[in-house]
């Protein structure tokens, strides 16, 4: 992705972004923590390399804006709807005001649920 200013380029990596979202995501209550099954997860498991910090974040190009697919784990208890209508409208805010990028959009697809204090 790359933006441009009066004094040039800016070009930042979807990682570099993806790390970002990811941790603004993970100062929500009620997100437990990312699904590392995403098939590009699944690599770095299996060969017992250490996870990606933008593990559960994909990044996509839809008309010409920035399209995020978040897979997250939450924890029990907590309105499902709500907590993705507010991931949304949080990241949606980031991005643009942080990272300066216009989203199409942010999908959460809710991947479990933790019971707090539950170590899996």
């Amino acid at each position: 992705m790359s933006n441009e200013s009066k004094h040039g380029d800016v070009h930042l990596s979807n990682d570099f972004i993806a790390i970002c979202i990811a941790s603004c995501v993970r100062t929500i209550e009620g997100v437990v923590d990312f699904d590392d099954s995403l098939p590009q997860n699944l690599s770095i498991n299996m060969l017992r390399r250490e996870a990606k910090a933008s593990r559960g974040v994909k990044l996509y190009r839809k008309n010409d804006c920035l399209g995020i697919d978040l897979y997250i784990i939450v924890s029990y208890g907590v309105q499902i709807p709500q907590l993705a209508w507010h991931i949304q409208r949080t990241v949606k805010t980031y991005v643009k005001e942080i990272i300066g990028i216009n989203t199409e959009e942010i999908n959460v697809h809710v991947q479990g649920v933790r019971i707090l204090g539950e170590n899996l």
